[in-house]
């Protein structure tokens, strides 16, 4: 990674949260080329915060997760479209998920990126939750009333005792609602 951003591990339970998930980004980077040669028996879910919901993706949408960051706000633009990012040589659409998923945001403090073949977008998220792997094939339980009206949520995950959305990546990096 090479950035000033990657934590040291030093600091906060959130930034030694977001140190381990930097450091198993890498290691599922690694790990891609045997994963589609074994067809692991596992799924590994990303999960995080936005307001009071608490949200997961499948990591292997997942690029990079940024505590530090800065963007250039956009004016005249959709109000999802929040400005742009600089990535790694690469020129991202920075948007608010909670108004592309209809959901009141808290206090957004890091920078999720991530994509779907060659889409790549980033989004503001409230906090880094953790990373759970659960066997496959995943069957996503229905979602609770209170979710129904949230956009691009298409269950919940499989997990005694918490509610945990599952926001559908593919649609959502194909809707018109993230083209610019």
């Amino acid at each position: 990674m090479g950035d000033s951003s990657v934590l040291t591990g030093k600091g906060t339970g959130k930034d030694l949260i977001l140190d381990r998930i930097q450091k198993h980004l890498l290691d599922i980077e690694k790990r891609k080329q045997s994963y589609r040669k074994d067809k692991s028996s596992r799924e590994e879910f990303f999960i995080f915060r936005l307001g009071k919901e608490k949200l997961c993706i499948n990591f292997r949408h997942v690029v990079s997760i940024k505590k530090k960051y800065s963007s250039t706000r956009l004016f005249k633009m959709p109000a999802q479209l929040e400005g742009i990012f600089g990535f790694r040589g690469e020129i991202l659409a920075l948007f608010s998920l909670g108004k592309l998923l209809g959901i009141q945001e808290g206090r957004p403090k890091s920078l999720m990126v991530f994509r779907d073949g060659e889409i790549k977008i980033a989004c503001r998220i409230d906090s880094v939750e953790a990373v759970r792997s659960l066997a496959i094939p995943v069957e996503f339980q229905p979602l609770p009333e209170s979710a129904k009206s949230y956009s691009f949520i298409n269950g919940m995950l499989p997990v005694e005792n918490e509610k945990i959305l599952h926001m559908d990546v593919e649609s959502l990096l194909k809707s018109d609602s993230v083209r610019i």
